[in-house]
């Protein structure tokens, strides 16, 4: 799309492509030019922006500042779009709210969000809004579906981006081979024009060296007759001379002419390069026909699941309106518990201070009562004690306490005497007229006070004794049970709430745990498919695969390396030749790097095991990467030191004492284009003169 579209999606989330950047890339993959990066900060000046670097206060080990050397800030996303033209290959521009990220081609709008913040919020509403709880769980599983459908649509984008960028590189590569090819065919054409031009001088030369020869001939022939003594020393030399020249101009002849011949041969093959690298332009071209279709259908995919991802928006945001009616109802509710809790919480201030009134009235009461029975128990032995002393006194002690009662005498029945009822009737008639008179004299006694002395102390253990066998009471009953009622409750509710979160933890790890099996099988799947070609790549041909040990155990599987060079059957790994193995293993770190690409990367001596073929490849595919990763590779073969941008080395000199030296070779080949420039024209000026 356009940069205006764009900017129009600045509040949305995803990649862009800028249609404006499509194009041959012309851009340096070693991080701009410095005429790159003077265009880099005008541009920043003039959008008010800066590099990431400057704001860097602290970096003890320059970590900080490597990782950001090819960052810049922009204050927004259009700034960032006019920026984006003179943006070095590998740079990036990002906005000061961070919601876009552009490099060279692309745009990324934004922010990304925690998966974790989002499953707790979903939690949450689970618990606030169960009414909805259907709903929302529909809702979810669309948006399940299209996020799975954009990712997989987002997946099949970067596969064919990937392979943009590799058709991309390989045309680059056809084209620098068909530029450098023009210019040596160019080149061997002026030196072929240059040599012709020469063979028709020194064939012009010799012609007219031929006719002179001829004229001398004459001359010598003219002149036999005549006395050899006469023939001039001028002659003599003259005729030497001309011999001389023309065995020197057959001479300059025979080598034009096989210059001419190694120029021939060298502009045949020129051409025969030349015409390999249109075929591979061709190559290019409909490998990228192919990549542009494959992105339209991308694009066509991406815009129906961006339509399905609105329409469950839509019903997002119903279920979100229904869910802000649901969750204003709720504190409502809220509002009348926590009005009823607080009205609970008077009661049960007041429950409390009742049941305390309770407990000391029950206290009270327990007193009272162990009162009333220590006198009913001492009434009652009083009683008895009466009632025996009474029944010892015998008919004198009846009849007193008959007439102090006012009681007539109780007098023995002759017919039950006669019936033989004997002394058993007489004791019983006797207890009763006594108990009925102390049942009246009793209230009369309690009203006055006693005349007599205090119970025998014998009297006062039986009764003591008999008090303690019938237990007191625990007045600490009801504190002991409110606090073992309360720590019931506390670990209840501990309870309770460590089942919850043990509940919610482990649906959280099945989360994470479905999360990382998604995204393992994604970038394994990506890395498969990267590893395969660049196998492929280095070694031009055959094949090589990933496979799982244990695909339904994502945590303890292994991962296979299967692989069939060219020419041999597949095999394992470890049944490969050493630099076979070696070469395997450039192969998976080069895919790891083209799948999720590092700022920079140390290489060491990897590129021993490998032959002079190897090598080359092995550099094609350095080059490539080199585009998004920079590159430090310790090595000591020439083909790898070749290719390098950069070289540094360590010497010892005459003092013993070690330094590093550097080398730009960009330099060292201007400096050596512009020396060969000068020897040419000093070359040609001498032919000139």
């Amino acid at each position: 799309m356009d940069g205006a579209a764009a900017v129009a999606l600045a509040g949305e989330r995803g990649h862009l492509v800028v249609g404006e950047r499509i194009g041959p890339a012309d851009r340096s993959s070693g991080g701009g030019t410095a005429a790159d990066l003077r265009r880099l900060d005008d541009g920043l000046v003039a959008a008010g922006g800066g590099r990431l670097v400057d704001a860097v206060r602290r970096d003890p080990n320059g970590a900080v500042r490597a990782l950001l050397a090819r960052c810049v800030w922009v204050p927004d996303i259009e700034a960032a779009l006019r920026l984006q033209p003179v943006l070095p290959a590998g740079w990036l521009a990002i906005t000061r709210d961070g919601g876009a990220v552009v490099d060279p081609l692309t745009v990324r709008v934004g922010r990304g969000d925690s998966p974790l913040e989002r499953r707790a919020e979903a939690d949450q509403l689970a618990r606030e809004v169960e009414g909805l709880q259907a709903e929302a769980e529909a809702a979810e599983r669309e948006q399940e579906a299209s996020t799975a459908a954009a990712t997989e649509a987002v997946t099949a984008l970067e596969r064919a981006r990937a392979t943009e960028s590799a058709a991309a590189a390989r045309r680059r590569q056809a084209e620098e081979a068909e530029r450098g090819t023009g210019r040596e065919l160019e080149a061997a054409a002026r030196e072929a024009a240059w040599h012709a031009a020469q063979a028709e001088r020194l064939s012009a030369e010799a012609a007219r060296a031929a006719e002179a020869r001829a004229a001398l001939d004459a001359i010598a022939v003219s002149g036999a007759a005549a006395p050899a003594g006469r023939r001039t020393d001028g002659e003599a030399e003259a005729i030497g001379a001309g011999e001389a020249r023309v065995a020197e101009l057959r001479a300059r002849r025979d080598r034009a002419a096989a210059d001419v011949a190694t120029h021939d041969r060298a502009r045949r093959e020129a051409e025969a390069r030349r015409a390999r690298a249109e075929a591979a332009v061709a190559l290019a071209e409909a490998r990228m026909a192919v990549v542009d279709r494959d992105l339209a259908a991308l694009g066509e995919r991406e815009r129906t699941a961006g339509d399905e991802r609105d329409a469950v928006g839509g019903e997002l945001a119903a279920a979100q309106a229904r869910e802000t009616a649901a969750r204003a109802a709720m504190e409502a509710l809220l509002a009348d518990d926590r009005a009823e809790r607080a009205r609970l919480a008077e009661a049960e201030r007041a429950a409390t201070g009742a049941r305390e009134r309770l407990r000391t009235a029950d206290d009270r009461a327990r007193a009272a009562d162990v009162a009333a029975m220590e006198s009913r128990l001492g009434l009652d032995a009083l009683r008895e004690q009466v009632l025996v002393e009474l029944a010892g006194l015998g008919e004198t002690g009846l009849r007193h306490l008959g007439e102090a009662a006012g009681l007539e005498p109780a007098t023995t029945d002759e017919t039950g005497a006669e019936a033989g009822l004997g002394a058993d009737a007489d004791t019983s008639v006797e207890s009763a007229a006594l108990e009925a008179a102390l049942d009246v004299l009793a209230p009369r006694w309690a009203a006055e006070p006693p005349a007599t002395e205090a119970p025998s102390p014998g009297r006062l253990t039986v009764l003591r004794r008999r008090f303690h066998e019938l237990g007191a009471a625990n007045p600490f009953a009801v504190d002991e049970y409110r606090a073992v009622r309360e720590r019931l409750e506390s670990l209840d509710t501990q309870d309770r709430d460590l089942r919850e979160a043990i509940t919610k933890t482990r649906a959280l790890i099945a989360d994470l745990d479905q999360l990382i099996a998604t995204q393992f099988r994604a970038t394994f799947a990506a890395l498969e498919v990267a590893f395969d070609a660049r196998f492929r790549q280095l070694f031009s041909g055959g094949f090589a695969k990933l496979s799982l040990t244990d695909p339904a155990d994502l945590a303890s599987t292994g991962i296979e390396i299967t692989a069939r060079p060219p020419g041999k059957k597949p095999q394992a790994l470890s049944m490969l030749s050493g630099g076979e193995r070696a070469l395997t293993a450039v192969a998976l770190l080069f895919a790891m790097l083209e799948v999720r690409p590092a700022p920079f990367c140390v290489l060491d001596e990897v590129d021993a095991a490998l032959d002079e073929a190897n090598v080359g490849r092995f550099t094609e595919a350095l080059r490539e990467l080199a585009e998004r990763t920079q590159f430090i590779v310790i090595t000591h073969n020439r083909g790898t030191i070749e290719v390098a941008d950069a070289l540094y080395g360590v010497t010892v000199g005459d003092d013993s004492a070690s330094r590093v030296i550097s080398l730009r070779l960009d330099e060292a080949q201007a400096i050596a284009d512009h020396r060969r420039s000068e020897a040419r024209s000093v070359l040609a000026g001498d032919r000139a003169g």
